[in-house]
Order: C-alpha cells, then structure tokens, then sequence
C-alpha cells in the first residue's frame, strides 16, 4: 500500500500490490498499475495507462495521456479524460464530462452531469445517463436506455434495448433503433432507418433517409 498525506509525485511508473492512497494529487509521468484501488482526494494525473484491479476514484478529475481501465468502478467529482479507452467492468461516475479519443466501455452504468464524448465507439450493458451531450464518431449502443438532458450525435448508429430521450436532436449517420420508445424535444434525423417497437415522438422533424 502507498499512502501520502499530501500528493503523490513520480516521474517514472508508480506500481502497488495493493492501494494508492495520497490526500491530495496523484501524478506520474509513466504508468500507475495497481492490484489494488487508487484513491485520491485531489486529481489523478498520469502521463501513461491507469489501472486498477479495483476502484479508480478521485474528488476532481481523472486524467491519462493513455487508457483508464479499472476491473470495478471510475468515479470523479471532476471530469474523466484519456488519449485512448476508459473501459470499466462496472460504473462510470463524472460530476463534469467524461471524454476519450477512442472508446468507452461500462459494463454497467454511464452516468454525467455534464457531457459525454468519444472519438470511437460508446458501448454499456446498462444505462448512459447525461445532463449534457452524448458524442461519438462510432456508434452509441448501450444494452439498456439512453437519456439526455441535451443532443444525442452519432456518426454511427444509435441502438438501445431500451428507450431513447433526448430534451434536444437526436440525430446519426446510419440507424437510430430501439427496442422501446424513441422520443425527442427537437428533431430526430437518420441517414438509415429510424426503427422502434413503442412510440417515436418529436416536437420537431422526424426524417430518415433510409
């Protein structure tokens, strides 16, 4: 176990069998590998991976030049920002926005205050919850609902197992499918098919060109 009543600093790999632990600030300029849980009451900053076989939770961001991978929860008080995956074999947690250059991957929930981004593909076995945008260049596919508070955009698909609801557009480049009801405040716009077993409903357009 590595305790620190302040910050944590290195400038190579921080690796423990066990917990990291630091009162305030984590930060490496290689990799944290841990056994164990990484917890810190002020940023987590890595330059490389962050991984854990536990919990990865800070009281403000969580941010790495590389993957964030933990075998339980993610949860920041800030945003949640890497170069590459945030894979989480359970929650993902952000008071602010949670945003990667390749995918995000939950096995169970996704849920923001603020926006949701990802240059590659966005996928849950549960629900994506966001109080702002959800944004993916891939496709948006979570084995439960998705329900924003702002747009849905997607450059792929958008398929949900259960509902789709956005208070703003909903819109992607292929098909939007749901296995329940798809509902928007403003437009719902797909280049394929707009598909559902329950209700669609716009207070705007609905067009598809598939």
């Amino acid at each position: 176990m590595q305790r620190a009543k302040s910050k944590i600093t290195a400038k190579g790999e921080i690796t423990a069998k066990r917990e990291i632990n630091a009162k305030g600030e984590i930060t490496v300029k290689g990799k944290v590998t841990v056994k164990g849980k990484v917890t810190a009451k002020g940023e987590i900053t890595a330059k490389g991976e962050i991984t854990a076989m536990r919990e990865i939770t800070a009281k403000r961001g969580i941010t790495a030049k590389r993957e964030i991978t933990a075998k339980s929860e993610i949860t920041a008080k800030g945003e949640i920002t890497a170069k590459r995956e945030i894979t989480a074999k359970r929650e993902i947690t952000a008071k602010g926005e949670i945003s990667a250059k390749s995918e995000i991957s939950a096995k169970s929930e996704i849920t923001v205050k603020r926006e949701i981004t990802a240059k590659g593909e966005i996928t849950i076995k549960s629900d994506i919850t966001a109080k702002g945008e959800i944004t993916a260049k891939g496709e948006i596919t979570p084995k439960s609902d998705i329900t924003v508070k702002s747009e849905i955009t997607a450059k792929g698909e958008i398929t949900a197992k259960g509902e789709i609801n956005a208070q703003g557009e909903i819109t992607a480049k292929r098909e939007i499918t749901a296995k329940r009801e798809i509902t928007a405040k403003r437009e719902i716009t797909a280049k394929g098919e707009i598909t559902a077993k329950g209700e669609i409903t716009a207070k705007g357009e609905i067009t598809a060109k598939g």
